[in-house]
């Protein structure tokens, strides 16, 4: 009877081993395909900033509508200054900015009027 017993416990410490094992693989598939997944978005965005950038050198883009563009949506300090745009969006973006943004926004959706995108530009005198 015991040597069923010890059987029975090798049989279950192998099947733990294997179910382990398997997880193991499961984890490793799922981090490549994660991993695969972020090189493609990555080349997507890629070619099409190389795509607007040649139109943009070949006059067929307008290159004030890509820096308005880029100035609206570029909040980080170092990405601003690859494109020469200035520090007056990361100095204005605060949560207390965004709580506003928000407030108002609720406040025309309840009115009625729909979403609405507030902007707030930095004016400086000199």
């Amino acid at each position: 009877m015991a040597a069923i017993e010890n059987k029975i416990a090798t049989l279950e410490a192998k099947l733990k081993q294997a179910k382990a094992e398997k997880q193991l693989i499961d984890a490793r598939k799922r981090a490549a395909e994660q991993k695969r997944l972020r090189a493609e978005d990555t080349r997507r965005k890629i070619l099409v900033g190389s795509l607007i950038l040649a139109k943009v050198e070949r006059g067929e883009f307008p290159r004030d509508k890509l820096l308005a563009t880029l100035n609206e949506g570029l909040t980080r300090a170092d990405d601003r200054a690859l494109f020469d745009l200035d520090d007056a969006r990361t100095t204005l973006d605060s949560p207390e900015l965004r709580a506003v943004q928000q407030h108002l926004s609720q406040e025309a959706i309840e009115a009625g009027i729909g979403p609405v995108t507030v902007t707030v530009q930095q004016v400086t005198h000199g």
